[in-house]
């Protein structure tokens, strides 16, 4: 009975944090005033690929929740970030070009547009006892969609070879990141 009742008046800390297990020291966090430049791809250039290039980028959340036993209430607070990993991006010398590199920063721009989706999703959440499994739902369904939107990029733009296309979905993740702005 002592035991349990001095395990209620502990304060319930979850934390957990959803990120990729190879985050490197030299990562860099999305900033509209420091874009990408071809020195922050140090990664070996994969020569057996037909592509030119590769960003490693991604969002991370870090979440934690808590229950406040006095007031029999739950309180939360989270912190997510856009990420590129320098270590794990590349390019080949030989095929590097301005619409490349401007292509590789718009899928950092997709992921700080997920980072803001995110956001604002979490900023809706009821603080209850199922907030920690909602935090993590609502991850995991913005990282699928993440993930495909990448992929619709790279399909559609040919990987930066069709200009018009690069140019239209420049455009198009600009005007979704100045939608999400609340949120960044």
């Amino acid at each position: 009975m002592c035991y349990t009742a001095s395990l209620r008046k502990i304060l319930i800390v979850i934390l957990f944090i959803l990120v990729p297990s190879v985050f490197a020291q030299d990562t860099i966090y999305w900033n509209k005033q420091r874009p990408l430049s071809w020195g922050d791809f140090q990664g070996t250039p994969d020569m057996s690929k037909r592509k030119s290039a590769q960003a490693t980028t991604g969002v991370a959340l870090e979440f934690q929740f808590r229950e406040d036993l006095e007031n029999n209430t739950w309180e939360y607070k989270y912190k997510v970030n856009s990420y590129f990993l320098p270590a794990l991006s590349w390019y080949k010398p030989n095929d590097i070009n301005y619409y490349l590199l401007e292509h590789e920063q718009t899928h950092f721009n997709i992921s700080e547009l997920y980072a803001r989706k995110l956001n604002k999703e979490l900023s809706e959440l009821f603080a209850d006892d199922t907030m920690g499994y909602a935090a993590k739902k609502i991850y995991n369904r913005m990282q699928k969609e993440h993930a495909l939107l990448q992929n619709k990029y790279d399909v559609e733009s040919k990987h930066s070879l069709n200009i018009d296309r690069e140019l239209q979905w420049q455009k198009m993740i600009q005007d979704s990141l100045t939608t999400y702005n609340d949120w960044k």
